[in-house]
């Protein structure tokens, strides 16, 4: 598969590719690649790297308890379809809160991510009820 050319530049001489490339169902040997639907069973970036398998976004609507103020607090969101094995790479709320952030995420088990918020403030902060939050999931 030498020559083939992804829509960013990128050419399968620059990155290993371990299975077959498939565009819109069909496999593509040589030439090149357009549009968007590229599929790679796995992928692993580099000499030595880490085989990736898939990388999913997530859109999870969430109804988060209070935070206390001055500290911070770990809440469960169910996000089904994320694996006890998954890395989770970003957990975005949708609207800015004045005093609260999100100051960490893990994958507490299969379908349940734990999401960490920071009340920075001298008052009892309620994240935004009903938001869908974004949740980016890496499996390798």
């Amino acid at each position: 598969m030498t020559n083939t050319r992804f829509p960013n530049g990128i050419e399968t001489s620059e990155i290993e590719v371990t299975g077959d490339i498939v565009v819109a169902g069909a496999i593509v040997t040589d030439g090149d690649i357009t549009g968007d639907d590229c599929i790679l069973a796995t992928l692993t970036l580099g000499t030595g790297g880490t085989k990736v398998t898939k990388l999913k976004v997530y859109s999870s609507a969430q109804t988060p308890a209070a935070v206390a103020a001055n500290t911070s607090a770990e809440q469960d969101f169910t996000v089904t379809g994320v694996a006890a094995t998954d890395k989770i790479l970003s957990v975005v709320k949708p609207t800015a809160q004045a005093g609260l952030g999100i100051v960490g995420f893990r994958v507490k088990a299969a379908n349940t991510v734990s999401v960490t918020f920071g009340n920075f403030t001298a008052a009892e902060i309620t994240p935004t009820a009903a938001e869908a939050y974004v949740i980016t999931a890496l499996s390798v």
